[in-house]
């Protein structure tokens, strides 16, 4: 709305017609449409993106900054799906926006409850908007009247739902014209894409086909010992998840940058993949001992790993050490993976980028990664020769 021109409008209008005028109501009603269209003819309606809109209380304008920060990477990430590096970057910050919209939406709602605790009427309202009672419920009455009872049209709906897969597969049977049992014996596994929620089928042939590939004088399957089991299935996915970031076949800038950002993880430790190679005192599990689960390949793969990991160790180490010329600022922070990590928390001592660092002080005053309550940050200077 256009006051200034409104206004304008209303000065260069011949008000003595209406000041004339010997019946109060129809003075009235000219005046209000006079003024009426000269708010009209300045007054332009603009519908704005629900993404620029307010649609909770407790949402900021910082908040709403995020969330098209997040969209942003998530449509980076779609278009990059094989890009480690994006990847990361996308799921680190859209987590870390998750938890923030979480503990906001709850100090909201505590500040609500705090606020009319005094007051029934009210208090009674914010628990019903906070658990969302507040919406008109409608019941599902028209299912209980399929059939001519309540018993018949439930045990009608349930039979009609427990069809559906059964009717699906023989539908796919039929149009291609082939068996259940000869369909499943073409199947071959393939390679899944990325992210990818498919599931391999297992149905009685591949369960007839692994029976019969057992050994008689071996476990089962020929699994991994019992007592051993949850190392094996715990520890492959890691090792093929960082076998596959570490590739030597991918970009040199991107090795460079996703070494950085594996060994400045807080939580990354040597010792733990050295334990995978069976090179721990007491040699508890080691990926040699499972050649029918693991090949040559796969593991010299893997020992190329730990040790570039373990050179880009020594180095932090050195860096970090009394009497060394390098900054502890050359690594990447590990929360936004697109800045120096060049500021600490004090007395802690993590580490991040200041941006990251000043953001998250803005919302709590504990360490990212240890919880510790945070006295105040330091820049991280180069260490003396």
């Amino acid at each position: 709305m256009d006051f200034n021109r409104i206004v304008d409008k209303l000065e260069s209008t011949d008000w003595s017609l209406i000041m004339n005028m010997e019946d109060a109501n129809e003075a009235a009603d000219n005046f209000y449409t006079i003024l009426e269209t000269a708010i009209n003819e300045n007054t332009s309606y603009v519908v704005p993106k629900r993404s620029d809109r307010v649609i909770k209380p407790w949402i900021t304008p910082g908040l709403m900054r995020c969330q098209k920060h997040r969209d942003n990477l998530h449509l980076e990430a779609r278009r990059n799906p094989y890009n480690t590096f994006i990847q990361i970057t996308y799921k680190r910050y859209r987590n870390f926006l998750y938890a923030l919209q979480r503990k906001l939406k709850t100090e909201y709602e505590n500040n609500q409850i705090q606020q009319n605790k005094d007051n029934p009427k009210k208090l009674w309202k914010s628990l019903k908007n906070i658990c969302n009672l507040t919406r008109n419920t409608t019941e599902a009455t028209e299912l209980l009247s399929v059939d001519k009872d309540p018993d018949s049209s439930l045990n009608a709906c349930n039979e009609y739902f427990t069809r559906v897969g059964r009717e699906l597969a023989d539908d796919t049977l039929r149009r291609l014209n082939t068996q259940e049992d000869l369909l499943a014996a073409e199947y071959k596994p393939r390679v899944l894409c990325k992210d990818s929620l498919f599931l391999q089928p297992t149905d009685p042939y591949e369960v007839g086909t692994l029976i019969d590939q057992l050994k008689n004088d071996t476990a089962p399957g020929g699994l991994p010992d019992t007592d051993r089991i949850h190392y094996y299935v715990a520890l492959a996915p890691v090792a093929g998840c960082l076998v596959r970031m570490l590739d030597p076949g991918l970009p040199a800038d991107h090795l460079k940058k996703a070494t950085k950002a594996v060994v400045y993880e807080p939580l990354f430790r040597i010792d733990g993949l050295e334990f995978m190679l069976g090179r721990s005192k007491d040699k508890q599990f080691s990926f040699y001992d499972y050649p029918d689960d693991v090949t040559s390949d796969e593991l010299k793969a893997f020992e190329a790993v730990v040790n570039r990991l373990r050179v880009a160790r020594e180095a932090v180490v050195k860096v970090n050490s009394p009497g060394s010329s390098g900054t502890q600022s050359e690594l990447l922070c590990t929360i936004c993976y697109a800045r120096p990590a060049d500021t600490a928390f004090v007395p802690c001592g993590h580490h991040s980028c200041r941006p990251c660092i000043m953001q998250h002080l803005l919302n709590s005053k504990q360490c990212f990664f240890c919880k510790a309550d945070i006295e105040s940050v330091r820049e991280i200077e180069p260490a003396n020769n």
